[in-house]
């Protein structure tokens, strides 16, 4: 049983999409366990957003000991848009103080789920696999790619916090602590943990300049991914450069992350490093 990703504005009814294995099982039912405070239950049992904001709603099989969650992030009904001409207005500056939102262990940046050397994520955080969003998006460039004779292919999606134990270990074993900090992420502080993260291809230096690599730092942004730790930002995302490392954020605002120049960290006032 799993839920595929959700999104929501106020007044809207939350009908999970949830899906099952094998796909013929024979009982396809699930009941609420729990729903955060801004959703609300009418008198026929339906869920309803009554307000903007993340929280998370879980489920659990009717028959079997199967209990799933997800967060939701629920947008305030939006008013018709009124645009200035030639005005455009940056987001995020380095002027404005992100609004940063723990909830359950997850924190969220603006809204956006943030996992680097200074956030980190629950041990028992599992979504299980990549997002579904993430791998259509993924699918979606991987055929984009295709015709510019460019073959994609994801090397590493969703890392579960005990696998990245097992290689962050393996790594401090290998080169030691400080070097093994420059290119792999201590338990829980790994992107690949959210499912919204993946390496492309070749995971190591050999990879740079090559047509895959130039053409996912030129592209990748269409279909809502970013390179998530560029070159010459080091001191800034607190890993080397990767170019084979993409995150999902979305098109909107992948694309709004890309044409700033700046890194996710930048992008949204926030730092990277570890506590000790």
């Amino acid at each position: 049983m799993n839920i595929r990703d959700l999104k929501a504005e106020t007044g809207d009814t939350i009908k999970l999409n949830v899906t099952y294995e094998p796909e013929n099982a024979t009982l396809k039912e699930y009941e609420y366990t729990k729903i955060g405070d801004i959703f609300m239950k009418d008198n026929k049992g339906n869920i309803i957003a009554k307000k903007d904001g993340i929280s998370k709603i879980t489920i659990k099989h009717k028959t079997q000991k199967l209990i799933k969650s997800i967060v939701i992030k629920v947008d305030a009904k939006k008013k018709e848009e009124v645009k200035e001409n030639n005005d455009v207005k940056e987001e995020n500056t380095s002027n404005n103080e992100p609004e940063i939102k723990n909830i359950d262990g997850l924190t969220y940046v603006n809204g956006i789920l943030i996992v680097n050397k200074t956030y980190s994520l629950p041990k028992d955080y599992d979504p299980g696999s990549l997002s579904v969003d993430a791998k259509n998006a993924f699918d979606e460039m991987q055929n984009a790619a295709k015709n510019d004779n460019i073959k994609l292919w994801i090397a590493s999606g969703y890392r579960s916090y005990s696998l990245q134990t097992n290689l962050y270990n393996s790594y401090v074993l290998k080169d030691g602590k400080t070097k093994a900090d420059t290119y792999s992420a201590r338990p829980g502080h790994s992107e690949h943990q959210t499912g919204f993260a993946m390496d492309l291809n070749i995971i190591d230096s050999s990879f740079e300049g090559t047509p895959e690599a130039i053409w996912i730092e030129k592209n990748c942004y269409k279909y809502g991914f970013i390179i998530r730790y560029p070159k010459g930002k080091e001191e800034i995302t607190g890993y080397k450069y990767e170019p084979w490392h993409v995150r999902y954020l979305g098109k909107e605002l992948a694309e709004k992350v890309y044409n700033t120049g700046k890194t996710l960290e930048e992008y949204l006032n926030i730092t990277s490093k570890y506590s000790e």
